[in-house]
């Protein structure tokens, strides 16, 4: 049912109906509120980052994220680690949209940008332990490895309001109307920004994708171009307004965090995923699954 998202599992099994905090409980005994939701942001910026250097497309990245966000509402960062989690999820949807690349590449770009920001971390992990927990998350992510973007639902509404005419399959397309690039652009950035949210866990991506032609139109005083696509979502605007919401307040968030400490938040993030009583029990679960698989 890869055709049809209402059909698919990704409608069926992985838009929550009830709104709740996406993470495990089990966090909230080793960190603050804001300290998962910083952790939760900064992973999936790791994942486009690390996509980024090894050159792979928009849509991989952005499947490995809502990966990460399905496999952190089913375990706790306590538990597994995302020093390992993160580079299996990447490696799984390289495979998933059929661009696969060598593990220990993707093991080497994750490491580089954690190096980046904490010179003085041990990473610790190679292709065996990557293999090994590849098994288990997929497992996690219970086999549901078909995903849906808004990406696809922003061109044909771009296309339909006429305001980028004739929108081919990525944003690469020839477009010589300033304006009509400039609106292009700012859609597809929120789009991407959305994927920092739980935005993927909770509502359709066309919803994500008509609320980025919202928000780019209010910004850029294009209202009166998507008057009829406001029509037709009549029934749907206060799922339109909370998704508006939620990507104003990553925006107001990532305001507020200019002033912290982001070296010194990190160390003290990782020092507590890293426990070596945690460490060995991370390890010892994905042992004993892969022994039992």
């Amino acid at each position: 049912m890869a055709c049809n998202f209402w059909r698919s599992s990704h409608c069926l099994r992985w838009i929550l109906r009830e709104k709740k905090e996406p993470f495990q409980p089990i966090d909230r005994n080793y960190f603050k509120p804001t300290e998962i939701k910083w952790l939760r942001l900064y992973f999936v910026e790791i994942l486009h980052k690390a996509g980024k250097y090894l050159k792979f497309r928009q849509k991989l990245v952005a499947t490995a994220a809502v990966f990460f966000k399905r496999f952190y509402i089913q375990q706790s960062f306590v538990n597994f680690d995302p020093f390992l989690v993160v580079p299996t999820l990447l490696f799984i949807a390289a495979k998933t949209e059929e661009w696969p690349c060598r593990p220990e590449k993707i093991l080497a770009a994750v490491e580089k940008y954690l190096k980046a920001d904490c010179p003085s971390l041990e990473y610790g992990y190679g292709v065996p332990d990557l293999i090994q927990c590849e098994f288990y998350a997929i497992e996690v992510l219970e086999f549901d490895l078909i995903v849906f973007h808004p990406y696809r639902s922003l061109l044909i509404i771009l296309a339909e309001t006429k305001i980028v005419p004739d929108a081919m399959d990525d944003r690469n397309f020839p477009l010589q109307d300033e304006e009509a690039r400039k609106f292009f652009d700012l859609c597809w950035s929120i789009v991407n920004d959305s994927l920092r949210t739980d935005l993927s866990l909770f509502h359709p991506p066309y919803l994500i994708a008509a609320t980025a032609v919202y928000i780019a139109a209010h910004f850029l005083n294009k209202m009166p171009l998507i008057r009829v696509m406001l029509e037709n979502l009549a029934q749907k605007l206060s799922q339109v307004i909370d998704i508006t919401n939620e990507i104003l307040s990553l925006y107001e968030f990532y305001d507020k965090g200019s002033s912290v400490d982001m070296g010194a938040l990190l160390l003290k993030l990782f020092n507590k995923i890293r426990d070596p009583q945690v460490h060995a029990f991370v390890n010892a679960q994905i042992s004993s699954h892969s022994k039992s698989s």
